[in-house]
């Protein structure tokens, strides 16, 4: 089996389109979005294109730096999260910034439940084992059908099954429902198109890219 990072041409985001979105439409940032190649990802204070405003969010990239970043908007298609991309004055001093609005995910991160900050290593680890099988199909299903491997899903890339107040955030239990975020690089790998799940679980068991 061969891999290789997602890496796709310019045409793959729209950075010659301009998108009906201002600094004002821009809502509150979400935990755990900053990154190599993102500035941050947003809630939006309007509806989007025929998305509630609640069902999408905005990932606002540092900028268009060699391709890499690219890929994200292919794997997103892949999945079905892919909303639209190009060009919008989003930044605080209202400069253009390249852009992703893509599918909000459901769930809750797990760092800021109740039960993950006041347990100890141990229990700590019997979370993640019980979320391992969920992920696990869920990464092979995508290398199978979609050719491509997503190989970064560490804390701040996962969403658990949870509730969410204004006063506190839990987790439902049992572990049943995981969502992976986070399709940019360098944490997507395409993978050959006859590739098996057998090759996908062992490349995941050896631990060389998860």
């Amino acid at each position: 089996m061969s891999f290789s990072f997602v890496r796709y041409g310019f045409d793959c985001i729209h950075i010659a389109k301009i998108l009906d979105l201002t600094t004002q439409d821009i809502g509150d940032r979400i935990n755990g979005d900053r990154g190599d190649y993102s500035e941050s990802v947003a809630k939006l204070k309007k509806d989007y294109s025929g998305h509630k405003k609640d069902e999408v969010v905005v990932k606002i990239l540092k900028g268009i730096k060699g391709g890499r970043e690219i890929g994200e908007v292919k794997a997103l298609k892949a999945v079905g999260l892919y909303v639209d991309s190009g060009l919008a004055p989003v930044r605080p001093d209202g400069e253009e910034a390249p852009v992703i609005i893509m599918k909000k995910l459901d769930g809750v991160p797990i760092q800021e439940t109740m039960q993950y900050k006041n347990a100890k290593p141990r229990r700590r680890k019997k979370i993640f084992d019980a979320a391992k099988p969920i992920i696990r199909k869920q990464v092979v299903n995508w290398a199978v059908t979609k050719g491509i491997l997503h190989a970064d899903f560490h804390r701040n890339n996962l969403l658990f099954g949870g509730t969410q107040t204004a006063t506190h955030v839990s987790l439902n239990f049992p572990i049943r429902e995981v969502e992976i975020l986070d399709f940019g690089y360098p944490g997507i790998l395409k993978v050959d198109k006859d590739v098996t799940e057998q090759q996908v679980i062992g490349l995941i068991c050896s631990g060389r890219h998860v």
